[in-house]
């Protein structure tokens, strides 16, 4: 029998073990603990993870006081090479419609094109990862999709090359093929825009939770910004709490007079604080939202704002996805989409003050 490999080593056992139940290499019963596991010179505790995934798929019994009965040498019905795992934080019906849209979409390719999409909301992800991602890996899924992930998840998985792909901005230092909206570019041109017409103290307003894609939309805004006088304006996505970072901004020496805000949500709830409190847009403060979600075109004054071919990305994320449970990975490189600009009535020249 070959010996499991080291990198993965609970899936690797789980693959060897499979693999001999299927050429018949043990008829009957599995020999016993201690001895299966010196001969794929593994711990007994990582032996017992392998078998009750074996056990999970039907390869193997479990009688009380007795040996582990072979129970029957096939794979079950769905082969885990067929499946492409997707993980996020938060389950779909709480993520932004654009990115729910976008996953319905992806199912339907993927289905057409003979695979299954498994889709896991795990919020565990984002404190001790470890345990979690080592039993999903147990599943052996053709295909890894991280969708808003934390950094070490991300580097978890490029540590064991499994074939994944990050929806979204790898964190730095992470290698893994990534697809993403190039939020860099919105960043840089929309800083743009404003200095453009004037603006010379401009501020980012994002979620206080530094995603990668945050991060990317950060490097671009102070890119953009050249020599005007920059300032980052976090918030933990509470309504109130976003309107007082604004106040607070707005009431300074130098207070901003071109914002960039990222999400659509919060681009809406900045401009309705705003409104509620008298400044008028453009007039006195320019706005632009990084994203755009449908409600943003019913808001007036119409928001500057990005988009992006919604049907478009999905499809072409599809067609990744299953080269990378065909191939079994691809090349580590940024495949980006650069959203476009959606001229709107909330950007005008600088105010004099």
């Amino acid at each position: 029998m070959e010996l499991p490999g080291r990198s993965t080593l609970i899936t690797e056992t789980v693959r060897v073990l499979r693999a001999a139940l299927e050429r018949g290499e043990w008829r009957g019963r599995l020999p016993g603990e201690r001895g299966l596991s010196a001969q794929l010179q593994v711990s007994r505790s990582t032996l017992r993870q392998a078998l009750v995934v074996l056990q999970r798929e039907g390869l193997v019994a479990v009688q009380p006081g007795r040996a582990r009965r072979v129970h029957r040498a096939r794979r079950p019905a769905q082969r885990p090479g067929r499946t492409i795992l997707l993980l996020s934080l938060q389950p779909m019906a709480l993520q932004r419609p654009a990115t729910a849209y976008c996953v319905q979409i992806l199912l339907t390719q993927l289905q057409t094109a003979g695979h299954r999409l498994e889709i896991r909301a795990e919020p565990g992800l984002a404190h001790r990862p470890e345990p979690l991602l080592a039993a999903l890996a147990c599943t052996e899924p053709a295909a890894w999709l991280l969708l808003s992930l934390p950094a070490a998840v991300q580097a978890w998985c490029a540590a064991r090359a499994l074939p994944a792909l990050v929806i979204g901005s790898c964190h730095a230092g992470v290698r893994l093929p990534s697809f993403q909206l190039d939020l860099g570019a919105v960043g840089r041109h929309a800083a743009g825009l404003l200095r453009a017409r004037g603006h010379r103290s401009l501020a980012l307003v994002r979620h206080r939770v530094l995603t990668a894609g945050m991060q990317a939309s950060e490097e671009g805004f102070l890119a953009g910004a050249g020599d005007a006088r920059t300032r980052i304006l976090t918030h933990d996505g509470d309504p109130d709490a976003l309107g007082r970072v604004l106040d607070r901004a707005l009431a300074t020496a130098h207070p901003p007079t071109g914002l960039v805000v990222c999400d659509a949500a919060h681009a809406l709830g900045a401009a309705s604080h705003l409104i509620a409190r008298g400044w008028r847009l453009p007039r006195d403060l320019s706005l632009i939202s990084r994203d755009h979600d449908e409600p943003l075109a019913y808001f007036r004054p119409a928001l500057t704002r990005y988009d992006h071919d919604k049907d478009g990305f999905a499809r072409r994320l599809a067609r990744l996805a299953a080269r990378l449970a065909c191939q079994g990975g691809l090349p580590v490189r940024d495949y980006r989409t650069t959203p476009r600009l959606i001229p709107g009535a909330t950007l005008g020249p600088a105010p004099v003050r």
